[in-house]
């Protein structure tokens, strides 16, 4: 039943998901935990040209608007998974009591599952359903994994949308270092908040960190949605603390609106200028690199800095 209700349930339904590739893209990657409409969506998109004797489709976008539409993106952040696990157990394991239950061993596990509508003695109001698993190994690896499809109406007015499935896998390496691998599927949404849960943000996303001794290396792939107006595809975006204090490497992808996607590459190397092109054709330069290091920054901080060290335990 709650498989059945997560599929159904918010990762369906919001319009922050809907056209982030030309088949849906965000919106079955969130319900398949995937990338793979995402990918098609953008790269058709953007790679497609004169075809049949039809006139290749013209951006409504200029370059200028294009840069203005990312740095706008990019100031709201990267939607990341540790948030909303963060959320997850401030906002439901810290809560259990009243309406559902939390099975702990202590220091190592916890899991939770429920489905139904209950409001509990504080007047927070739960619908929908999730399965909730974490597990720290003496090892020092830590699994997380949500699957859900709930709304969250708090006492004080604010309502959190949770649809989807993510996955956190963390593991120390040499000299106390970390890496992270995670995925986020779905819908996600916050009221009242800064940046990407206020707006809504639909994903397919993938991440790779790695928290070295000279700071975080991230590379970030698939897709991503905020509100009803952006849709962004990330290929192989990479950023290093070290070397990419003003730029980011790799390429993303910005669907115009006329259903088109705008190409922009940095190269291989960290760069804050990236190339931008439609249907192949190279349209000029837009400079976002600043901008989105810091992105990569705080979303790479919150990912590691979520990672348990080895001899703590599962709150």
């Amino acid at each position: 039943m709650l498989l059945l209700a997560c599929a159904d349930g918010p990762a369906a339904d919001g319009p922050a998901v809907d056209g982030a590739g030309s088949d849906g893209g965000a919106t079955d990657a969130g319900a398949d935990g995937g990338t793979d409409s995402a990918t098609d969506g953008a790269t058709d998109g953007a790679t497609d040209g004169d075809t049949d004797g039809v006139a290749p489709l013209e951006p409504v976008w200029t370059v200028e608007e294009v840069g203005a539409q990312m740095l706008a993106a990019a100031d709201g952040g990267i939607a990341e998974p540790a948030t909303v696990r963060g959320l997850f157990v401030d906002r439901v394991v810290d809560r259990a009591g009243d309406c559902f239950s939390v099975d702990r061993v202590e220091g190592s596990s916890l899991t939770a599952a429920w489905e139904g509508d209950c409001q509990d003695a504080d007047g927070n109001h739960y619908d929908g359903g999730w399965l909730y698993s974490e597990e720290l190994m003496p090892t020092g690896v830590w699994l997380v994994s949500l699957l859900s499809s709930f709304q969250v109406a708090d006492a004080d007015g604010e309502t959190w949308t949770s649809g989807g499935t993510l996955t956190i896998s963390s593991r120390r390496i040499e000299g106390g270092q970390s890496e992270v691998s995670a995925t986020m599927g779905g819908t996600y949404q916050l009221d009242d908040q800064v940046g990407w849960l206020d707006e809504g943000a639909g994903t397919g996303l993938e991440y790779l960190v790695i928290g070295l001794e000279e700071g975080p290396v991230v590379v970030l792939d698939g897709g991503l949605s905020l509100g009803d107006e952006t849709f962004l595809y990330f290929d192989g975006l990479l950023w290093a603390a070290q070397d990419c204090t003003e730029g980011v490497g790799g390429a993303l992808e910005l669907r115009d609106p006329s259903t088109g996607w705008w190409r922009l590459d940095f190269g291989e190397r960290c760069a804050p200028c990236a190339r931008a092109s439609w249907l192949g054709e190279d349209r000029g330069e837009v400079c976002i690199g600043g901008a989105l290091s810091t992105s990569f920054g705080d979303a790479a901080g919150a990912l590691l800095a979520a990672t348990p060290a080895v001899d703590s335990a599962v709150p």
